[in-house]
């Protein structure tokens, strides 16, 4: 009933009118690129491939060229999914705004049921633990901000948390011999790592750091033995696991001058110094609240849930620990844009653990009625917080005291987000125009109007 009722209130806070909210320019290029305009109404799956074929090879074509491209050359799942909810709109009676958000919705919801397994699984003595981090990751504003919106980072994390849930139970119950168990935990990550990719190029630096954690960490055997890192089958067949994404960055690297341009250089690195970046960068995330989109409570639950994660065992603290320090250390100091708050989306999951491992050592302090009480009512509290501020950041609007502006980007002041862009497009709608209007570099305004017609 519990993992039910976090899965309701997930989806319900992700999905309620999905196509409302503003759009980023990415938005627009992603249905341009997915080609969604160009489909064919009616459900006919055979034309459905046909027509699937052609739009792969135009992404083959595409792949790489760096003037002009004609594709958005990344998240090519995402794009694959935008084309089937397009087609499932037909049907259920939505339109390309909300096909394009749909798949993230849907997988961020997924997240936070995937976060209540695993603390149950962990914490089997204390159900609360799971029912809390559940509740919380339902909840937390800057989850459901990236998982109402276009880019494909929600579905990403979710098989990304997936990835680092299987590496564990690799970590814990594999041992050097156990040579199903290790090809089994192999095949997840990559699985896992490959499918993430697929929804957002993010994958390749968690996948990354998870190689860097098998090589601290999996040379020690769950039964205590240790080898040297490059003599144990252990970190073989972990490392094994994260080649399918390491030859695909590499495939990037060398063969596409798009991604050599777009991701692997700095457009800023010619204005400002490697310092001036970042300090730029921390300010931007100042700007843009990133402590409230994580969540208050989860700030100031997350510090108390390392003594609960260290009575549990020292390898879960360690395992929480680098996997909330390393991606971010790596994405801030080495990414060419670290002021995107979305880019840490996984990390945001690991502290929610954290969190609820913090509720889970105030519980176990509650010995007597009274401190029960007291453990509970700020569980409760903690949930309520994020509840009322994600209703206020996507619904009540900027007069409310919770409302979070960072996740709705450069919103002007005072302008209520949930959609701004409506009374042009039924101005647009109604003036029916035979030539242009208005010029704009971004394609999500058209849509809009689509959606309208």
């Amino acid at each position: 009933i519990g993992a039910a009722l976090i899965l309701f209130v997930a989806l319900f806070v992700r999905g309620q009118e999905l196509d409302s909210g503003i759009m980023s320019p990415d938005d627009g290029w992603f249905l341009r690129s997915a080609r969604s305009d160009q489909l064919t109404t009616g459900v006919d799956p055979l034309r459905w491939i046909r027509q699937d074929k052609e739009w792969l090879g135009i992404l083959a074509e595409d792949f790489g060229r760096a003037e002009a491209p004609k594709t958005f050359q990344h998240s090519y799942l995402h794009q694959l999914a935008i084309r089937y909810s397009v087609r499932a709109g037909w049907i259920l009676g939505f339109g390309q705004i909300t096909a394009l958000r749909l798949d993230q919705a849907v997988f961020g919801a997924l997240t936070a049921l995937l976060v209540f397994l695993w603390l149950r699984r962990m914490a089997p003595e204390e159900p609360l633990i799971a029912l809390s981090g559940g509740a919380l990751m339902a909840l937390q504003v800057g989850h459901v901000a990236v998982s109402r919106s276009g880019w494909g980072q929600a579905a990403c994390t979710f098989f990304l948390i997936w990835m680092i849930m299987i590496a564990w139970k690799m970590h814990t119950t594999a041992g050097e011999r156990d040579t199903k168990k290790l090809l089994r935990g192999a095949g997840g990550i990559a699985a896992t790592s490959v499918v993430a990719y697929g929804f957002h190029e993010m994958a390749t630096v968690y996948t990354l750091v998870l190689a860097v954690i098998v090589l601290l960490q999996f040379s020690s055997a769950p039964n205590g033995t240790s080898r040297w890192p490059w003599l144990s089958r252990r970190v073989l067949f972990g490392l094994l696991g994260c080649v399918p994404v390491g030859v695909l960055t590499l495939t990037l690297l060398f063969f596409s001058e798009y991604a050599q341009n777009t991701w692997f250089s700095s457009p800023y690195a010619n204005q400002f110094s490697w310092l001036e970046i970042r300090t730029l960068s921390a300010k931007f995330l100042w700007k843009n609240e990133l402590f409230a989109q994580i969540g208050w409570p989860v700030m100031v639950l997350a510090p108390i849930g390392l003594v609960g994660a260290f009575t549990r065992s020292m390898r879960w603290l360690i395992w929480l620990v680098l996997w909330a320090v390393l991606p971010t250390l790596l994405l801030f100091l080495k990414f060419e844009n670290p002021s995107l708050t979305r880019i840490y989306l996984p990390v945001f999951v690991i502290l929610v653990v954290l969190a609820a491992e913090g509720l889970g050592v105030l519980w176990a302090l509650g010995r007597h009625r009274a401190a029960r009480a007291v453990a509970d009512a700020v569980a409760i509290g903690a949930i309520g917080w994020c509840a009322v501020s994600t209703y206020a950041t996507f619904t009540a609007g900027p007069d409310h005291p919770l409302f979070v502006r960072g996740v709705h980007g450069d919103i002007p002041e005072g302008v209520h987000p949930r959609d701004p862009f409506t009374p042009i497009a039924i101005a647009l709608s109604a003036l029916q125009p035979t030539e242009a209007v208005a010029v704009d570099f971004a394609y999500g305004p058209a849509f809009r109007v689509l959606d309208m017609s």
